[in-house]
């Protein structure tokens, strides 16, 4: 097998997991056409799988591990709140819960089944806020993809756990509408699902 090919193939490997739906969609083929007996294809299915086994993927949206969320009764308060006092209690909340990924996701969850996450919300909650790190909030509001490529401080840390669990919170609510793509919560899974 070419360098050529290699090289190929762990950038398609590394485009893939990085979402890039392309590099998905040339995989699939390389398999496909490995399974119809093509040599080329079958040696560069066999050095991605090789390549994938010894490079495994990086973990993605690491908050961090420790500092697990000692209660999610509180945030269950959070449903009768409205204004200011709602966004206070979010902001207290995600400020003093770990850094675990899955306990945002947990308290992603609990915000989506209450009050409806959307400008005024987040208007409540960016008004508990100093505008100074809105913009770290932003990034994990809109992009969590980011995260882990951002050179960031605790406080911006901390702020882009916030602007993911309202995110998150946010593409919840959407999935209960009937006619909203499964692309809109996961682009990737809207794909393998062949939405447009």
């Amino acid at each position: 097998m070419t360098v050529a090919i290699q090289k190929a193939s762990q950038t398609l490997v590394d485009r893939s997991r990085h979402g890039d739906q392309n590099a998905t969609g040339i995989i699939v083929e390389i398999r496909k056409n490995r399974e119809k007996g093509n040599p080329q294809a079958d040696a560069a299915y066999r050095y991605m799988m090789d390549y994938i086994r010894k490079n495994p993927p990086a973990p993605q949206m690491s908050f961090g591990s420790e500092g697990r969320c000692p209660s999610f009764k509180k945030l269950k308060k959070v449903r009768d709140l409205k204004g200011k006092p709602y966004g206070r209690f979010v902001v207290k909340f995600v400020l003093n819960m770990g850094k675990n990924v899955e306990d945002s996701k947990l308290a992603a969850h609990i915000l989506a089944q209450g009050r409806a996450i959307d400008m005024l919300a987040l208007r409540d909650v960016l008004g508990s806020t100093p505008s100074q790190v809105r913009p770290a909030f932003r990034v994990g509001f809109q992009s969590p993809q980011q995260i882990n490529q951002v050179e960031a401080s605790p406080v911006d840390l901390k702020m882009m756990q916030l602007g993911y669990i309202m995110g998150l919170a946010e593409k919840v609510q959407k999935l209960k509408m009937p006619d909203t793509p499964i692309s809109d919560f996961s682009p990737r899974m809207g794909w393998e699902l062949g939405e447009n």
